[in-house]
């Protein structure tokens, strides 16, 4: 038997530069799709974000605008009335540079402002089923006032001298703009027949029925590969960033 060892042959220069390159495309195609899924994701949980806030929000709106204009049932020996509801004029009393005698729905910059009378029990307590902005219970003696505002990215909602946000930056969705409409019945059927831009107070013209309030809702995050198009209040628009925007709208009737 022969002791000497075959010769060794290692990678020649070509072979290894070819097993590079071939291992950087490798490493890039897998970088790519690493990419591509982490953006994929990033979507998805912005869209999912965006659609748990608008819900939440909608329902929010919904519960607080729904107080509008709400006034107690008053029983007493003196009432004539049928249904025993004092009018919007004899319950809500003119506020200097705000609120005319009787009015309790009002468009102000960016954004809106409502008054209601709360609700008590047999116990003369606030029952609860009338909230502030800070979910306090308002009893049937008193009258709260609750103005919604967009500015800063956030939506707030005031109640005398303390605001909360709803929805802002620190909830993964940023709040745009606001609009405010009235819903108008113009052919006199007691239902709505066009949404216009909402100036000074419902109360003003006596064929509105509603109130709507559209916001522009947006992702925190540029998550998109482009901007792109979306409508808002009627109008075609176009993104400069990368952002979701989507808008939200909610409808309330106005109580007589």
């Amino acid at each position: 038997m022969n002791g000497k060892l075959a010769p060794y042959r290692g990678f020649t220069l070509i072979e290894l530069m070819i097993s590079l390159v071939i291992g950087i495309i490798v490493i890039s195609a897998g970088f790519s799709l690493y990419l591509k899924s982490t953006a994929s994701r990033s979507l998805i949980q912005a869209e999912v974000l965006m659609q748990e806030n608008s819900y939440f929000i909608n329902q929010t709106l919904r519960q607080l605008l729904n107080q509008a204009g709400y006034r107690p049932l008053t029983f007493s020996s003196s009432t004539t009335l049928a249904l025993p509801i004092e009018s919007h004029e004899e319950w809500f009393p003119e506020i200097a540079g705000s609120f005319g005698r009787g009015e309790f729905v009002d468009a102000v910059t960016n954004g809106l402002a409502i008054r209601f009378a709360g609700s008590s029990g047999p116990d003369n307590t606030a029952d609860g089923t009338m909230v502030n902005c800070q979910g306090e219970a308002i009893a049937s003696d008193e009258i709260a006032d609750i103005t919604f505002t967009v500015a800063g990215n956030a939506l707030t909602c005031t109640s005398g001298s303390e605001s909360v946000e709803l929805l802002s930056e620190k909830d993964g969705v940023l709040v745009e703009r606001i609009a405010v409409l009235w819903g108008i019945d113009t052919d006199n059927d007691n239902s709505v027949d066009v949404y216009q831009a909402a100036t000074g107070t419902s109360e003003s013209n006596e064929d509105v029925l509603a109130v709507q309030v559209l916001l522009l809702l947006s992702s925190k995050q540029e998550v998109k590969r482009s901007g792109s198009s979306y409508v808002f209040n009627g109008e075609n628009l176009t993104s400069s960033d990368k952002r979701i925007r989507r808008q939200m709208t909610t409808s309330v009737q106005i109580k007589n």
